[in-house]
């Protein structure tokens, strides 16, 4: 697999195809919370502070509001190699949620789950949009590679009853691993 960018050229990535990895299929939203039960939650930071422009243009909330905010590293769980990441994560958690934050990464939950059960909230919708991107520094760091690198950013937005946003996650793939591969059909 080569990858070219306009100005600096070619890079060999891969020489075959990847034969490992993670492969989910989903076709609910029940079954794509479940991706929380296979994989694990490792190398988590926590921090409450103020919505940023960033938070804001995302999910709709004022500056005025408090935003949980977690990093982390997503890992197959049955290995648990923080070697081998399969993404980047960012939660971005509405200020009323906060409690939901120091159960993350403990169990193997989905943070909907949890919002759900502890807060009453009924997760309505989750949206998803992909894009190609360059992986930034701080998710190079976290996914082993470099600063540039060719990757997917997939923002997810959670809804309630009342259409409004309860959390969203922002995750990081790199490489053989940013693979989207979406089977849909008439109900």
């Amino acid at each position: 697999m080569i990858v070219t960018r306009q100005g600096k050229g070619s890079e060999v990535v891969a020489l075959r195809p990847m034969q490992t990895g993670v492969s989910f299929s989903f076709d609910s939203l029940s079954d794509f919370l479940l991706i929380a039960e296979k994989t694990q939650l490792v190398s988590i930071i926590r921090e409450t502070k103020p919505v940023d422009d960033y938070v804001s243009k995302l999910t709709g909330w004022r500056a005025t509001d408090p935003c949980f905010y977690l990093t982390a590293t997503r890992v197959v769980d049955d290995t648990h190699d923080e070697t081998s990441p399969v993404a980047f994560v960012e939660i971005f958690l509405h200020g009323r949620y906060k409690k939901v934050g120091p159960d993350i990464g403990k169990r193997r939950y989905p943070v909907a789950r949890q919002v759900e059960e502890m807060f009453g909230a009924t997760i309505h919708e989750m949206s998803q949009l992909v894009r190609p991107t360059e992986i930034s520094q701080k998710a190079a760091v976290a996914l082993n590679a470099k600063p540039g690198t060719l990757g997917l950013r997939v923002e997810r937005l959670y809804f309630g009853e009342e259409n409004d946003i309860l959390f969203a996650v922002v995750s990081h793939q790199i490489e053989e691993q940013a693979v989207v591969d979406i089977r849909m059909r008439y109900h």
